[in-house]
């Protein structure tokens, strides 16, 4: 089980830390105020906590466990920001190179505000906050550079659960499909967490093929997916029913009758320019009296007519 310094994530308003508790449950009231995110006990003292459940209530565990959060809000003690950085406002952030500017804030604990591409505001009882470094990509240089980063949050990022780790992997890869119902977001967040659950527990037990990333395993979940259910066919319209003259004018069927003698085909004929078939004898007699198809009334000769095997 990891265990890390305390960090509390908030925004310093010269708000007490009941008014920064009310502020995260009145979102109205507050709305740029940054979210308190993590909590933890200092490394100092014997009691530690840690990131996965316990199996002990917090009254039955050792009375030397530090609840922080508690304790503030009993004390009712009050973060202000440093006033010799008063007028040295923090400058703002863009897509590009962070500017790295560390503010530290001087109370019974140490509070830290860096600027990354975006601001963040630390307030730890772990009095380490030295700075180390960090790599960020450059666009001017075009280049990955080093940074300096504040140590409370390198030992945040290194420490961080479980949790933390799930949100960030569907943060970076989520399904973005906009579909106008309100339980859209909700479900789609669940696959993404299921897909990534199911990619770490492929990964923890030795499952190789398609787990190198988390792209390349839900590729791998799609591409099975389609394989076993597949895609519906497409249902074309269905061809006319053909009319009664065609029906039984005896092509392509086995038992049919002359439509002229109405019996059995006798030396059967068909005409190449309607493809309509009687016997060759009433062929040459209908023809000597009309040049056309008894049935289609089509111009037809004795040339047009071929004998045919049924």
């Amino acid at each position: 089980m990891a265990v890390f310094p305390v960090v509390v994530f908030a925004c310093f308003y010269s708000l007490k830390v009941h008014e920064i508790l009310s502020a995260l449950e009145c979102e109205d009231d507050y709305e740029d105020t940054e979210r308190i995110i993590y909590v933890e006990p200092p490394i100092e003292q014997s009691g530690q906590a840690t990131d996965e459940d316990s199996d002990k209530s917090d009254e039955e565990h050792d009375g030397n466990l530090n609840h922080l959060g508690r304790k503030l809000l009993q004390s009712g003690c009050e973060l202000r920001r440093f006033q010799a950085n008063r007028d040295d406002a923090l400058p703002s952030t863009s897509s590009g190179l962070p500017s790295s500017q560390v503010e530290v804030l001087l109370a019974n604990s140490s509070n830290v505000r860096w600027n990354d591409n975006n601001v963040v505001t630390v307030a730890t009882n772990f009095k380490n906050w030295a700075l180390t470094t960090a790599t960020r990509w450059s666009h001017e240089k075009k280049a990955k550079v080093s940074i300096p980063q504040p140590s409370v949050i390198a030992s945040y990022n290194k420490h961080m659960g479980g949790v933390d780790k799930c949100h960030q992997a569907v943060a970076n890869l989520q399904t973005r499909m906009r579909i106008r119902k309100w339980w859209w977001p909700i479900f789609a967040y669940f696959l993404d967490v299921s897909v990534v659950n199911g990619w770490l527990l492929a990964r923890k037990n030795g499952y190789k093929k398609d787990t190198a990333s988390l792209f390349a395993f839900r590729r791998y979940v799609a591409r099975s997916l389609l394989a076993s259910h597949g895609t519906p066919p497409h249902q074309g319209q269905k061809p006319p029913k053909p009319l009664s003259t065609t029906r039984y004018d005896g092509k392509d069927h086995w038992i049919a009758k002359c439509l002229i003698c109405l019996g059995p085909y006798i030396s059967p004929a068909v005409s190449i320019q309607c493809w309509h078939v009687y016997c060759e004898v009433c062929w040459l007699q209908s023809l000597r009296a009309k040049k056309i198809c008894p049935q289609c009334n089509a111009i037809t000769t004795a040339d047009h007519l071929r004998r045919i095997y049924m």
